[in-house]
């Protein structure tokens, strides 16, 4: 019976010293990227916009953020 793997993402490295870095899972092995940890998810600033306001541009970035967002990047690291 096979024992199944984590799904790919960032997950701590235990094979690292003091102070801790998370290291990305493909879903089949550990890769060289690191990072530091993801901090604690905290409530942050929430903004809201009457979506009659919103420029081409603002519309674009949040549309690009939301891909990231999607794709796995921290909200923390999309700026």
């Amino acid at each position: 019976m096979n024992t199944p793997t984590p799904p790919p993402g960032w997950y701590v490295d235990p094979a690292a010293p003091p102070p801790a870095v998370e290291r990305w899972w493909d879903g089949t092995g550990w890769t060289a990227h690191t990072r530091p940890p993801a901090a604690e998810d905290a409530p942050g600033d929430v903004y809201v916009v009457d979506s009659k306001n919103v420029t081409a541009g603002e519309r674009l970035l949040v549309e690009y953020a939301l891909r990231m967002v999607s794709e796995g990047v921290s909200a923390r690291n999309i700026v």
